[in-house]
């Protein structure tokens, strides 16, 4: 395993060495320490809690990792956007933000976001994605995405199918 805060050196020996990926995709630790109640098991606590630094430290080693051009994609609570947005500004632009909402009518709790490394494009605030009905089942939409569909506009220069084009 490799922790993100590792060298580039470490990344390297991992097969990971700068400039090399396509697209990264994370889901960082975002619960803050003082609104959520920690888990007694280090490695729980670790994979839930932010420690402040988390997203940053998380930023930068996709930054290091993506090809220019390369696509980032993460999960954050809705209500720091501005804390992802802050950090996307150093290396990222064509930033698309995608709001998750628990169910009609309801706050966004999660907001899904995408940035090209090295791109100057527009902040676009895209649909988004209402994960259950009324009654409580998944959205048509939700299964579509849980099912390997795409979410919103074609993702990263890649196709419905995933495949990136060359």
């Amino acid at each position: 395993m490799l922790d993100v805060g590792a060298s580039a050196s470490q990344f390297a020996d991992m097969s990971l060495p700068p400039d090399h990926a396509d697209h990264v995709m994370m889901n960082p630790p975002f619960h803050a320490a003082d609104r959520h109640r920690a888990s007694p098991d280090e490695g729980r606590r670790t994979a839930h809690l932010d420690t402040g630094e988390t997203l940053d430290v998380w930023s930068k080693a996709a930054r290091r990792v993506l090809k220019p051009g390369g696509c980032l994609t993460l999960i954050w609570r809705a209500d720091e956007l501005d804390r992802v947005l802050d950090v996307l500004e150093r290396g990222f632009g064509a930033v698309e933000v995608i709001p998750v909402y628990p169910k009609p009518d309801a706050v966004a709790i999660r907001v899904l976001v995408r940035a090209i490394k090295g791109s100057r494009g527009p902040l676009q605030i895209l649909p988004g994605l209402v994960l259950n009905d009324r009654q409580g089942h998944p959205t048509a939409a939700a299964e579509h995405v849980l099912r390997g569909g795409a979410l919103g506009s074609e993702p990263c220069g890649e196709t419905a199918l995933g495949m990136h084009e060359k």
